[in-house]
Parts: C-alpha cells; sequence; structure tokens
C-alpha cells in the first residue's frame, strides 16, 4: 500500500489528484478478474509460442530432409515470435471470451463462463498466491542445502592446529568460502594478535591487541565478523571453555563469552545487517555443523528502551535502562554493537552510580567490562 504523500512525491500532483477523485481501490483479493486476466493472457501466449515453435520445427524439418537441389530460401521459416498483432488478437480474446490456443495446438473456450470445451474454472487471486509462495519457499529451502553442500567442500582455514585432546580452531566454513586471500591473512594477524599464532602462546601472552586498517571495500567487516565468530563459538579449551573468556592470568570470566563492537552512528545498522549477511542462510538459520550460533544485536535506542520499559513496573531512567540493557548482554553473550557517543554516556553513567553506592557503602553498580 501507497499513501497520498508517495504518489505525490513520485508521480506528481496531477495523479495524486486523479488517484483522490477515483473510485475505491481494491485488491486482487477482493477483485481478482484483473489478475485472472491477466493469467489468462499469459497463458495464451505461451500457448501461442508453443504453436509458433511447433510449426517452425515441422517447416525446418521438411527443409532438411528435402534434396538440397529444392531448398529455397523463402521456406526456411522466420524466427519472430510474435507480432503485434497477435498481441491485439490474444488481448481480444481474453477480453471476449474467445476460444485460445492451447499448448498443443488445440482450442478451448473460456473457463470463468463455462463456454465451449468445458474448461477447468479459472484460479482465483488468492490460489495463485498461495501456489507462488509455495514455489518461493521451495526456491528458498532449495538454495539453502545448496549453501550448506558449497559449506561442505569449503577449504579449511585452521588459525591453531590440534594439540592432544584440543581440536584445531578452524573459521567456519560459510565464512571461509567467501574470504578472499586478504582477508583471510587478516583474520590470521587478528587471530595472532589476540590470541597467539601458536595455542601454547595464549596462556603466557601479556599485550594483546592490534589495528587492522585497509583501503574501503577491501571487506574489513567480514574479516572482523569471522574472527568474532571463531573467538565466541568455535575457540574452546578441552575443558570446554572460550579461550575469548579468559584473562591475562588465565582467569575464566563467568558467563558465555562477549565483544563489543563500537562504531559510527551511520554505520551501526549494517553492521548489525553485516552479520546476518554472512552468517544466515536463504532460510535465516545459522550452519547446522557450528557447535554453537552466535548471537548479536545492535544496542536499542533510546525510543526502542522506554518502549521496552513501559509499563512494566520496574521503571528507572534512560541510564538505568542502558545498564540493564548490557547486564542482559553480558548475560546472554555474543556482539553487541554500539554508538561511540551511546559508550561514552553509558560509561559515564556507570562511573556516576558506582561513586553513588560506594559513597553509600555498597558496591559497584556497573557491569563487569566486556
Amino acid at each position: 500500500a501507497v499513501c497520498e504523500r508517495c504518489i505525490r512525491s513520485n508521480l506528481g500532483g496531477e495523479a495524486a489528484d486523479a488517484v483522490r477523485e477515483a473510485e475505491p481501490w481494491l485488491c486482487y483479493v477482493c477483485e481478482p478478474a484483473p489478475l485472472a486476466r491477466l493469467a489468462k493472457r499469459c497463458a495464451a501466449l505461451v500457448a501461442r509460442r508453443n504453436k509458433i515453435s511447433l510449426k517452425r520445427n515441422r517447416r525446418e524439418a521438411r527443409w532438411h530432409a528435402a534434396a538440397p537441389a529444392s531448398r529455397g530460401v523463402s521456406d526456411l521459416p522466420s524466427r519472430a515470435f510474435t507480432s503485434s498483432q497477435d498481441l491485439d488478437d490474444v488481448d481480444d480474446a481474453a477480453a471476449g471470451g474467445a476460444a485460445l490456443p492451447s499448448g498443443d495446438g488445440r482450442t478451448g473456450g473460456d473457463s470463468r463462463t463455462g463456454g465451449g470445451g468445458g474448461g477447468a474454472r479459472a484460479k482465483s487471486a488468492a490460489e495463485l498466491a498461495h501456489e507462488a509462495q509455495e514455489a518461493t519457499a521451495a526456491a528458498i529451502a532449495a538454495a539453502a542445502a545448496e549453501e550448506e553442500e558449497e559449506d561442505a567442500r569449503a577449504r579449511v582455514i585452521t588459525l591453531w592446529a590440534a594439540r592432544g585432546e584440543a581440536g584445531a580452531v578452524t573459521v567456519l566454513p560459510r565464512l571461509a568460502r567467501q574470504l578472499k586471500p586478504h582477508q583471510e591473512e587478516g583474520v590470521h594477524f587478528l587471530w595472532g594478535a589476540c590470541f597467539g599464532s601458536k595455542r601454547a602462546d595464549n596462556a603466557k601472552r601479556r599485550e594483546h591487541g592490534c589495528v587492522l586498517a585497509h583501503s574501503m571495500g577491501l571487506g574489513k567487516t567480514l574479516t572482523v565478523i569471522s574472527f568474532l565468530h571463531t573467538a565466541l563459538t568455535r575457540a574452546r579449551t578441552v575443558e570446554g571453555r572460550f579461550y575469548a573468556q579468559m584473562g591475562r592470568n588465565a582467569a575464566v570470566a563467568d558467563g558465555p563469552p562477549t565483544a563489543l563492537v563500537l562504531v559510527p552512528k551511520s554505520v551501526a545498522t549494517q553492521w548489525e545487517s553485516e552479520f546476518g549477511k554472512w552468517l544466515l542462510d536463504q532460510c535465516g538459520n545459522q550452519a547446522a555443523s557450528n557447535p554453537r550460533n552466535l548471537r548479536w544485536q545492535k544496542f536499542p535506542d533510546a525510543g526502542a528502551l522506554k518502549r521496552s520499559h513501559s509499563g512494566d513496573g520496574r521503571g528507572g531512567g534512560l541510564e538505568q535502562q542502558r545498564l540493564q540493557a548490557l547486564r542482559r548482554w553480558r548475560r546472554e553473550g555474543g556482539v553487541m554493537v554500539m554508538v561511540h557517543d551511546t559508550y561514552r554516556s553509558v560509561l559515564s553513567s556507570a562511573k556516576n552510580d558506582g561513586a553513588e553506592r560506594q559513597a553509600r557503602g555498597g558496591g559497584p553498580a556497573g557491569p563487569p567490562p566486556p
């Protein structure tokens, strides 16, 4: 559905005035006749094309079967599909209910009026829409199955080799088959800087972190998503802990592993959608072969926080609601995409809240740093 403003801005004021003065609009569900006529015309065009193709094939067969001396250039059939006169004939036949040629060259009566030939009932708009939805769902499922097959054939990108009982740490095949050589090199660079080039380097590392810089449009986002997905879902110790949960002294943090992505406001929504673009298949599912699904979310804006807390009895100011959202993220784990300004505001509120609690003799208020 479109509003008057959309019509006026895209088609002009005259079109909007004409629509306003027109009869009430009807959709194809309430009035399926236009859609049925269109389907009838398409069927008639296909039938006419089949008939022309059949005639052309017969003429070509006769031309090739004839003796070379008796062949004439004018005898070779034309390759034209149909003419404007053919289209007019189809329109006239569809509008007047006349018999139309079918795929095998025979004719049948108008199925809507029940005229000669006893044709089948024309499908309603709802039936056509249902068939279209089923066809779309089948195509999506087939595309998802094809993606699974491509994942199985993807090359293996190993960040840590297997050692003893600890298995190898590899990039998800769905991501690995998308990575170009320079992006694969970037994932290795990030992994080595944050966790160590070898598994043995992880426990004794003292400093970690890096800067990944490259020109625009060369896939830094996919590189970072591949690194984060591997760190938060595929890199575990023998005891089942994630290396991303372990600090400098190998102390295991409580809760599932988390990652905070700080971005400018203009690209926050794009970053959130990029996770779905690279991790989800056509059916909206993550790879079944991965032992753990990755959660990601964009930190809700002020309006979303107010709506989610309205009428629930908990109340609290905006900053308190933000802190509650962060605590939920720490409990659930995954990736949080946050805007720079929001991060500064939340950090300032956490410090102020902590100072007030310490002044009252309580403990710190804010969530532990990600």
